[in-house]
């Protein structure tokens, strides 16, 4: 008996040995991509190329744990022990924000609430052949969400010069925004609200771009800033190879072209970390007031660059208030979040979500946000144009956390 039953448990033996060396496997890329993003790229940059398998990784992991309930359920508890231990990763790639306010709730606030869009607009073309025959699809999309503040990239002069968008156009965003801030570099704010155009020591160029705008609000300076970080910088023929390849159309060529495409990521990675060296230190040069940040980081989730920006004060706005996973960059077979709102104390993040539009090569993300109730004696302080009563501020007929009461005049540039 003894004899047989050892005969018989080799094969067993064997395949619960390689069941458990690739969950092994597949359990320490998950872990070392949920955290690779910790380390900083100018040290190592295969950090930032883990993470960037993160989301592949976790999927392998799921589906593992699934087999192995079934039938090998003590490995599954390696399984969920490296789930368990990358459960901040994983929420901030797939949040569960399930309580947030609905948008029913959020249009019941009125003025207490703000809607924010961060969109890299291709500079106003679009991507879909022939679409620009029925009038600029980004420009109406932008309408006709009628955010009380757009943060764009990849702009440049086509607000003013024309280009992409028509004359008509134009004088639609115009007199729908008032305050409109552009520069050289393709950064532009549409703003609803009086805008101060802060100047920073931030040396920008088309690669690496970043404002600050201080925006009032209700009575409240609200520091915005509107960045975009260091591309891959991948060109034409480098991403018509990429989607032969993921076709299975060039199989010969996959180590040329991963070679060509890890020396890109990590040079974009090491050149984005000191980027948001910069950026980290203009937030901190802002001092007192609600901080929003909105861009296109070029890179994803939990890597360096958003961690060095955020800081210890600052939230990553998807993370809170988002709901399921998100792709903001859509095109060439490369899906990813790459675009992101973080803000600080003194503003709440509502509800955040990716837009439908599709003229861009990058989906806008979107988000509500509310300025978060100040003592009237602090706000008089802080303001220097608030010099006599607290109802300037506080709104009469609210009273709890929405007391805090945005001027609908000042929306609309009177």
């Amino acid at each position: 008996m003894t004899k047989s039953r050892n005969n018989t448990s080799l094969p067993a033996r064997v395949i619960r040995f390689l069941v458990m060396a690739v969950n092994l496997l597949a359990c320490g890329a998950l872990i070392a991509s949920a955290f690779g993003g910790r380390v900083s790229p100018l040290t190592n940059a295969r950090g930032g190329i883990a993470a960037m398998t993160f989301p592949l990784c976790a999927v392998a992991v799921i589906m593992l744990l699934l087999v192995n309930l079934c039938w090998f359920r003590r490995v599954a508890l390696l399984d969920i022990a490296a789930l368990a231990i990358c459960t901040g990763p994983l929420l901030s790639l797939c949040p569960l924000n399930f309580n947030r306010p609905s948008m029913a709730a959020i249009e019941s606030m009125g003025d207490t609430a703000i809607k924010v869009m961060t969109f890299n607009v291709y500079n106003f073309t679009d991507i879909a052949p022939g679409a620009s025959a029925q009038g600029n699809r980004t420009v109406a999309y932008i309408l006709e969400q009628d955010a009380d503040v757009n943060l764009l990239q990849e702009a440049f002069a086509s607000l003013h010069s024309g280009g992409n968008v028509s004359s008509d156009e134009i004088n639609a965003l115009k007199a729908r925004y008032p305050y409109i801030v552009t520069d050289g570099t393709g950064l532009c704010l549409l703003s609803k609200f009086p805008v101060e155009t802060v100047r920073t020591d931030i040396d920008s160029s088309p690669s690496f771009a970043a404002a600050r705008y201080d925006v009032e609000i209700g009575g409240r300076t609200v520091h915005f800033f509107n960045i975009h970080l260091q591309s891959i910088g991948l060109t034409d023929d480098d991403k018509q190879l990429y989607r032969r390849i993921t076709k299975g159309e060039a199989k010969g060529e996959v180590g040329k072209i991963r070679r060509d495409l890890l020396g890109k990521l990590k040079e974009a990675m090491r050149l984005r970390a000191s980027q948001a060296d910069q950026v980290r230190a203009e937030i901190e040069k802002a001092g007192e007031g609600p901080v929003i940040l909105g861009g296109d980081f070029n890179d994803v989730t939990g890597c360096y660059a958003l961690r060095k920006i955020m800081g210890p004060n600052l939230r990553d706005a998807y993370r809170t208030s988002g709901l399921g996973p998100a792709i903001t960059y859509h095109v060439n077979r490369f899906y990813f979040r790459i675009d992101h709102f973080v803000y600080g104390d003194g503003v709440d993040a509502l509800r955040t979500w990716t837009g439908s539009a599709n003229s861009s090569d990058h989906y806008p993300l979107l988000a509500y946000f509310r300025l978060t109730p100040v003592d009237s004696i602090t706000a008089i302080n802080n303001q220097s144009n608030i010099t006599k009563h607290v109802k300037t501020i506080i709104n009469p007929g609210c009273s709890g956390p929405l007391a805090a009461g945005l001027n609908p005049d000042r929306r609309h540039g009177s």
